[in-house]
């Protein structure tokens, strides 16, 4: 769960291979009025609007990726890794996903 104003950072390796990826974004509460403009740069900063999943990144292929996330409101980060088009080859993943402290001045 992050809250509001938070910023996380987050990467993945696939030790052998690639899998699909998707990074979503839930928030808390009422359901949007109006969609969340999608930014695929992995580096970005992305608002959600609440109450709906908006997809952050999805990569058919992927086998090592990176990024950060600012959170406009509260919500949840949903890590997907999907190996359903290989299921007879497992596949080992390292990930870390860790809140970016903020610096006081």
């Amino acid at each position: 769960e992050r809250r509001a104003g938070e910023t996380v950072k987050w990467s993945f390796r696939v030790l052998d291979h690639h899998l699909r990826f998707e990074l979503r974004f839930v928030a808390s509460a009422q359901p949007p009025s109006a969609p969340l403009p999608l930014s695929a740069a992995s580096e970005s900063s992305v608002a959600a609007s609440a109450g709906a999943g908006y997809s952050l990144v999805k990569e058919e292929k992927a086998s090592e990726l990176e990024g950060r996330f600012s959170a406009e409101r509260d919500g949840a980060l949903e890590f997907t890794f999907d190996n359903s088009f290989s299921f007879l080859r497992g596949k080992s993943v390292i990930m870390r996903c860790a809140p970016v402290e903020s610096v006081s001045l």
